[in-house]
């Protein structure tokens, strides 16, 4: 998946406020695409469900001391859909999770930007080691805690509105961050970066359960 770029061109019968309208519009598609997904999951997995058009490429995880998640590039029909793997997965009330992202950035739009601070985890903080360039192996020597991650260097988010979770994951890295869910339930959580199809990006995979969303389920301590 390539970066996301913004053109601008002025023909010869171009004005600035033919641009600032092409701009307002783009700025409102944004916002209205991400108060759609967002709406979806405050009405619960059964108003998201609509959306869920393909078999999930998921694989349940059990109770254990970690949960690693890889975001891989080659899923969907044609192969060439991002999806987090496995997609649904249950742990206990606090658990170290473990993100390992193979794909490139896709810088998250300016309306989209509380999205790059990390909220709801403990600490509200991420550790974030570089792959090495030739594979998915971490840089250990070079990892990191950080609270927020460039607009630039984003890749995926790991949100989880109902908890106001969000971890922004940068591209070719991974990301470890540690859950704790005070409540025993299932929680639908999805990727907020355009990282899809279709116009700003926010066509499928976004918000198809088993590539950039899914079910987090918490279970007693």
């Amino acid at each position: 998946m390539s970066d996301g770029h913004i053109v601008r061109s002025h023909g010869p019968g171009a004005s600035s406020k033919d641009t600032a309208w092409v701009l307002w519009a783009a700025c409102g598609s944004v916002v209205l695409a991400a108060v759609l997904l967002a709406g979806l999951f405050a009405s619960g997995m059964a108003g998201f469900s609509s959306l869920q058009t393909a078999s999930p490429l998921s694989a349940a995880v059990g109770r254990s001391q970690a949960v690693g998640l890889t975001v891989v590039t080659t899923a969907g029909p044609q192969k060439d859909w991002p999806a987090f793997v496995p997609s649904s997965f249950s742990i206990p009330a606090g658990q170290l999770v473990t993100v390992t992202n193979l794909d490139n950035a896709t810088a998250l739009p300016a309306g989209l930007s509380a999205h790059l601070q990390v909220t709801g985890v403990v600490g509200d903080e991420e550790t974030i080691a570089p792959l090495h360039a030739a594979g998915s192996t971490p840089s250990q020597h070079r990892s990191r805690r950080v609270t927020t991650v460039n607009e630039n260097a984003v890749s995926h988010t790991f949100t989880i509105p109902s908890l106001r979770i969000n971890v922004p994951i940068p591209a070719r890295s991974t990301a470890t961050f540690t859950i704790r869910v005070a409540e025993p339930g299932a929680y639908g959580w999805m990727c907020f970066d355009p990282c899809g199809g279709g116009t700003g990006g926010f066509g499928t995979p976004m918000g198809l359960a088993g590539y950039m969303a899914g079910t987090v389920t918490a279970t007693p301590t």
